[in-house]
């Protein structure tokens, strides 16, 4: 997957669905930014000591992440993706489904039918619109 277009794309959140179209996870810009940060940190911190002293880095250190940025693009989904998804039932009202998105600190939710199936997704965008409508 091409994970650089969510964070290009500005997307928030992808959600990752089985064949049914059953709603299992979701990879979020987020994550995704947290985790490239965390290993460029890490990185970092590696350059940073081989400069202070060449001889206390080891070459396998550094290697490897360097193959973790290099191989982001060759993870699989699974590996990446949140399996904690808030989501709604088509039927909530929006001010259940807004005090959630308010109460979790969430600005996206997944809408499922009674069957666990993807139909839709609300947004704070699309609460403030409703609001100002």
């Amino acid at each position: 997957m091409q994970y650089h277009l969510i964070i290009e794309k500005n997307i928030n959140s992808l959600p990752v669905v089985n064949q049914n179209n059953n709603l299992l996870g979701l990879v979020s810009k987020t994550d995704l930014i947290k985790l490239l940060h965390s290993n460029t940190e890490s990185l970092y911190h590696i350059i940073n000591a081989y400069e202070k002293d060449s001889r206390s880095l080891a070459l396998s250190d550094l290697m490897n992440e360097l193959s973790f940025v290099k191989n982001l693009e060759e993870k699989e989904v699974k590996d990446i993706m949140k399996t904690f998804v808030f989501s709604a039932k088509e039927n909530s009202t929006i001010e259940n489904v807004s005090k959630e998105m308010y109460k979790n600190r969430i600005h996206q939710v997944y809408i499922v039918n009674n069957e666990g199936v993807l139909v839709g997704l609300i947004s704070s965008m699309d609460l403030l619109k409703v609001i100002f409508e």
